[in-house]
């Protein structure tokens, strides 16, 4: 069960790290493609560059053009890296490049489009986590600030009361006799 339970945290951990550098592979492709190299040989370069810094996404790459070089078509290789990877952004851009392909349009220029919906895709999920930081932070404040007055508020009982002033200051208190004079003034005032 432990093996099993590392190699799934692992393999979480390395799907993360893919996603996260997804937009600036998308962007080093970009900028080859539009330096004129064709879409097989950016994937070459992308992958070469990014597998010598260490990353896991240009192992893959360097896999899928490996396929590509052994004969397999585009399609088919980037489909099985899609699958390998296990990320919808990447499943996304293949099946947008391969519609860009067949109906004849400007790769460069879509590449650019999608890198930058990637882009506003990963500030947008950086501002939702900063506003979710934010309002559990204040919710945790607010409960570890109001905590020794949980009991107060709950419920109205006046041992509640002796028991968090005896243990806040030390000091015992008549207050069942300040409750029980509140709660008489507070009844004479509503019957009169």
């Amino acid at each position: 069960m432990l093996p099993y339970l590392t190699v799934r945290r692992k393999a979480k951990a390395r799907v993360l790290k893919m996603k996260e550098t997804l937009p600036d592979t998308l962007d080093l492709i970009v900028v080859c493609v539009e330096a004129g190299m064709g879409v097989d040989a950016a994937l070459n370069r992308v992958g070469k560059e990014q597998a010598d810094q260490g990353l896991a996404m240009g192992e893959e790459l360097l896999l899928a053009t490996q396929e590509l070089q052994a004969g397999a078509v585009r399609k088919e290789a980037l489909t099985r890296c899609a699958d390998r990877i296990g990320i919808e952004e990447f499943r996304g851009l293949i099946t947008f490049l391969t519609q860009t392909e067949e109906l004849g349009g400007s790769i460069a220029r879509s590449l650019r489009i999608y890198a930058s919906t990637m882009r506003e895709k990963r500030s947008q999920s950086a501002e939702e986590a900063a506003r979710k930081a934010v309002i559990s932070l204040f919710s945790s404040g607010l409960l570890y600030s109001t905590g020794h007055f949980h009991p107060l508020i709950r419920s109205g009982r006046s041992e509640h009361y002796e028991n968090i002033i005896e243990s806040a200051e030390g000091i015992a208190m008549p207050v069942t006799n300040l409750y029980e004079e509140n709660l008489a003034g507070y009844q004479g005032s509503e019957g009169g």
